[in-house]
């Protein structure tokens, strides 16, 4: 058995091999790069029988809703792009949204989600979360770190055109006295 899964990997390998090399840029027709190909390909070939015997069911996730309008809630369940800056949506940035909760557009799909389905209770896990294409409404805002001084034997860091100068006495843990 394990012989002829091998063969048809093999077959299967070279199949693909002869369609890159006819796609790829000759310098990446090396052969640690096919050693690498092999690799991916023996990996996903494994991944794919492992799914197929497993008693877990695997599945794409198919809510999206594209066309519909996006909400806060919705930066949980799936990875976005913001579609005016191709950037992915960062916990940092800052949406604002109108008094019904909608953000933004959903527009299409990039990445569909993966989701494995138990088979006796029934329970979903989420193993890829999909990734959306959306248009906000309103630019995204970023929360900006604040940049605090820190001291270090007696000088401070920070910004201030590389200039050191000295912090006030009461930063260094000594008691300011008046004269």
């Amino acid at each position: 058995m394990t012989a002829n899964r091998e063969k048809y990997l093999d077959l299967r390998y070279a199949e693909l091999s002869n369609l890159l090399r006819t796609l790829l840029p000759v310098d990446q027709t090396t052969a640690s790069h096919w050693e690498a190909l092999r690799k991916i390909f023996s990996e996903a070939a494994d991944l794919a029988k492992n799914m197929r015997i497993a008693p877990s069911t695997y599945v794409f996730a198919s809510d999206y809703d594209i066309g519909g309008p996006l909400s806060l809630d919705d930066s949980v369940k799936f990875k976005i792009i913001d579609q005016a800056t191709a950037q992915h949506l960062r916990s940092s940035d800052l949406m604002k949204a109108t008094p019904d909760g909608r953000v933004g557009q959903k527009l299409c799909v990039i990445h569909p989600g993966l989701v494995r389905k138990g088979q006796n209770d029934g329970r979903e896990i989420v193993l890829v979360k999909p990734t959306i294409l959306c248009k906000f409404d309103h630019h995204l805002g970023r929360r900006r770190k604040i940049k605090q001084a820190t001291v270090e034997s007696g000088e401070q860091k920070g910004k201030g055109g590389g200039r050191a100068s000295s912090p006030p006495a009461s930063i260094l843990g000594q008691e300011l006295v008046e004269i």
